[in-house]
């Protein structure tokens, strides 16, 4: 029965981002989980292992959650490979432009 507790969590939270069993994606699950707090975060790290386990023991589950296996937050997390927002993406292009753009000079050996 504990185990309950965190779906329920994980459906209220896709429900109120209007998120169906099928679009939990890595870049929805990883902004709710930074979006919660500490404890309700272990919930859905939880709840995701959970339904990992859960998904090969019943057809009916498989079917409704995405093809493939859904993200391990924790070690999505720890790796360094979360998704940058779209405004932190638009800075880094605009600050790497700055700094590397510019022609050549071959003369000067310097870019101008």
């Amino acid at each position: 029965m504990q185990k309950f507790i965190p779906i329920r969590l994980l459906a209220d939270e896709s429900r109120k981002a209007d998120q169906q069993p099928d679009q939990l994606t890595e870049p929805f699950l990883m902004g709710l989980s930074e979006a919660l707090r500490g404890t309700q975060r272990r919930s859905v790290r939880n709840v995701i292992r959970n339904l990992e386990i859960m998904r090969q023991s019943s057809l009916a589950l498989d079917a409704l959650l995405p093809s493939g296996p859904l993200p391990d937050l924790a070690k999505v997390r720890h790796s360094g490979q979360m998704p940058l927002p779209e405004h932190l993406k638009v800075q880094l292009d605009r600050l790497v432009e700055d700094l590397g753009g510019g022609v050549y000079d071959e003369v000067l050996d310097e870019k101008t």
